[in-house]
């Protein structure tokens, strides 16, 4: 683990959590063996027990020359931290104005600044994923084309399934019509052949045109699919190459100021989140828009009546959707640190 979280587990855990129990810790980190009760040491095959940290100083002085040297490079980091603290001072106070300190901006972002300074943690941001974000997401590997043809899939998708169900009741209306004649011609005792093939021919010619409403919905639903996940993978790729070649390029000073475990968190998690998470989660809110879009349009030319309570929902439906985000994107920007 990092350097933050080995202490907050050695202090909070073992030291404070644990205090009274029976506590083993193997460890190479020599600034935790100061507050052991008993220190075993292994070396080339050898076991030795110290009964206490000096008792260790005593007899390897090896040891105390390390602690020194650790002791001084920690000094070194207090130190390199107090001038950086100093210095965004001065500068921040040289570029403060009145136009400045009227917002509060400036004021989050000292604070953001400060707390890095003084604890060494990962910020987070702040507000609303925007748009444009999403946009350079698209950018990184698909032109302008593709993206044309990847929203005309969409909405093509949208329209099959609103033509589905704007066409079921029309079918389901002609077959009672059809057998509410059959069923008058046989209370009349007649037998009109002609009317009952010429109900039959009409009938299947609806059954066709369902079917190949079904069918077309299949197809464009499919290619919509693989060539929206197509793009995603394009993008994913494209982001790691930039983000991999940005790191090997970065100075050393990119490394001593952070720590690895962040750097290999932003491979591996973040990455894992845009490889999986981001393409179903784009793909459900496309469809979820398109399906609102289509349900409300069917829903109006049916009956404009219906206006009336999808107002008053969307309303609530919108109120929800901000509490709920507001919460939930605090939550994963806390998991993503």
């Amino acid at each position: 683990v990092d350097t933050h979280v080995s202490k907050h587990l050695f202090e909070e855990c073992m030291q404070r959590y644990l205090a009274g129990k029976t506590r083993i810790l193997a460890t190479h980190q020599l600034q935790y063996v100061k507050n052991v009760d008993t220190i075993i040491l292994i070396q080339q095959g050898k076991v030795t027990v110290f009964s206490h940290f000096q008792d260790l100083l005593n007899q390897r002085p090896e040891y105390a020359e390390l602690l020194a040297a650790e002791s001084e490079s920690s000094d070194d980091s207090s130190l390199e931290k107090s001038s950086m603290k100093r210095q965004f001072s001065t500068s921040s106070t040289r570029s403060r104005t009145p136009e400045a300190s009227s917002g509060g901006t400036d004021d989050e972002e000292e604070d953001e600044q400060s707390q890095k300074l003084n604890d060494g943690l990962e910020g987070t941001s702040r507000g609303v994923v925007k748009g444009p974000i999403f946009v350079k997401y698209f950018q990184t590997g698909a032109n302008l084309c593709l993206a044309l043809v990847l929203l005309l899939l969409f909405v093509c998708t949208q329209f099959m399934a609103s033509l589905n169900d704007y066409f079921v009741p029309i079918l389901v209306s002609v077959e009672e019509m059809r057998h509410y004649y059959i069923t008058e011609a046989k209370l009349n005792n007649t037998n009109d052949t002609s009317t009952e093939n010429l109900d039959v021919s009409s009938m299947y010619n609806y059954i066709y045109v369902y079917t190949a409403i079904v069918v077309g919905l299949f197809c464009i639903a499919i290619t919509r699919s693989l060539t929206f996940y197509k793009v995603c993978i394009l993008c994913s790729q494209k982001l790691h190459d930039m983000a991999f070649s940005a790191l090997i390029r970065t100075s050393m000073r990119f490394f001593d100021t952070n720590p690895s475990g962040r750097i290999l968190n932003r491979f591996s998690k973040d990455m894992g989140a845009i490889d999986e998470l981001l393409p179903k989660a784009i793909l459900d809110a496309g469809q979820i828009c398109m399906l609102m879009v289509g349900s409300l349009t069917v829903s109006c030319v049916v009956n404009p009546l219906f206006l009336i309570p999808i107002v008053f929902l969307g309303a609530v439906f919108y109120w929800i959707r901000k509490v709920f985000l507001k919460t939930s994107k605090n939550i994963k920007r806390m998991e993503g640190m």
